[in-house]
């Protein structure tokens, strides 16, 4: 797979980096609720909606850190104690981390 395009460092206010957080934090128990398939058609399709977001937004790092992503924004892991820090240097992991928060904020129509 080829490298990402490039990352550029967004400035977000804190009230919607905290939103963006709080949608890829829930992003794992919407998976497994859409699995388990017991949701009405509205829930359903707002869970569907929600994941598609967080999905798109992780198209932008590579294809095997994005679960590791996913966590360390979940727990508020930072570089130092990430799975992944083998795989980049400091810079690199935060442009990566604040893309997907940044993309995940525009598609819930965050930001302009």
């Amino acid at each position: 797979m080829a490298r990402p395009r490039v990352f550029q460092k967004h400035d977000l206010p804190s009230g919607v980096v905290g939103i963006a957080v709080a949608f890829i934090t829930d992003y794992e128990r919407r998976a497994r609720e859409i699995k388990r398939g017991a949701l009405s058609e509205d829930l359903l399709s707002t869970y569907t909606r929600y994941n598609a977001i967080v999905d798109k937004a992780l198209l932008h790092v590579e294809e095997e850190a994005r679960r590791d992503f996913i966590s360390d924004i979940a727990t508020g892991r930072g570089y130092d104690h990430s799975l992944i820090s083998w795989m980049y240097n400091r810079k690199a992991y935060y442009l990566r981390k604040r893309e997907i928060i940044y993309i995940t904020a525009v598609g819930l129509g965050l930001t302009e």
